[in-house]
């Protein structure tokens, strides 16, 4: 799972037109009020003498939300509620990889945002392709889901949460419920990244195994 992508202002060397080195400097730079806050975080760690380079920053750096079982949960904070509320900073599509054998056999996962490498190595493995072909050999049917990757400031609906940036996963099913809702606030002359987003659960469609919750996204 990719972060959002802050590109921190650098000192680099190049040479002019007559050869000689000389310092350039890459600024910061945002897209939105969302990612231009988390711009301006990284700038202070900065200025308190922290080295941006040294910081790791990977998919376990936020927590995560997902809504299973008709309820929003975290590792952290199993089934924490129904409804919470959030700024957001960037949204992202990426690939989940799934690997499924028996019932008594464990889930195999690979995260992609390019569908071509993963996002972090299963098994010494970067590539997808790799990936997948060994899942083959040991007998796995493996299904390959697009999802979107809100990145954002959580507002309300748990206390140990608030104010924290978190990680949304949207799963295909809930995409067009998510581009919607963006469409819907445009066209008021609003931006998505400037308004505070209610996020709850909308009834069960489907039947049987397929039966799911979608997400669903409002602003006032």
């Amino acid at each position: 799972m990719a972060l959002p992508k802050i590109e921190t202002e650098t000192e680099t060397e190049n040479e002019n037109e007559k050869g000689d080195k000389v310092e350039t400097k890459q600024e910061m730079k945002a897209s939105n009020p969302g990612e231009k806050s988390g711009v301006a975080a990284m700038d202070y760690l900065k200025q308190l003498g922290f080295n941006l380079d040294d910081l790791h920053l990977d998919f376990t750096s936020f927590p995560i939300i997902t809504l299973n079982d008709g309820i929003f949960s975290t590792p952290e904070h199993p089934k924490f509620g129904d409804a919470f509320a959030f700024m957001l900073m960037q949204k992202r599509k990426t690939y989940l990889f799934t690997g499924e054998k028996g019932r008594d056999d464990p889930t195999k996962l690979c995260y992609s945002d390019d569908g071509i490498k993963a996002n972090t190595p299963v098994d010494d493995m970067e590539t997808v392709a790799e990936i997948i072909e060994k899942w083959k050999k040991e007998g796995y049917k493996v299904t390959k889901n697009p999802y979107y990757l809100l990145m954002g400031k959580f507002v309300a609906g748990l206390a140990e949460l608030e104010d924290q940036i978190v990680q949304l996963q949207i799963p295909r099913t809930s995409m067009g419920k998510f581009d919607g809702y963006l469409v819907t606030v445009a066209m008021s002359h609003r931006s998505p990244y400037s308004v505070v987003t209610s996020v709850t659960i909308g009834p069960e469609v489907g039947s049987g195994i397929k039966t799911f919750n979608p997400w669903i996204f409002r602003t006032n």
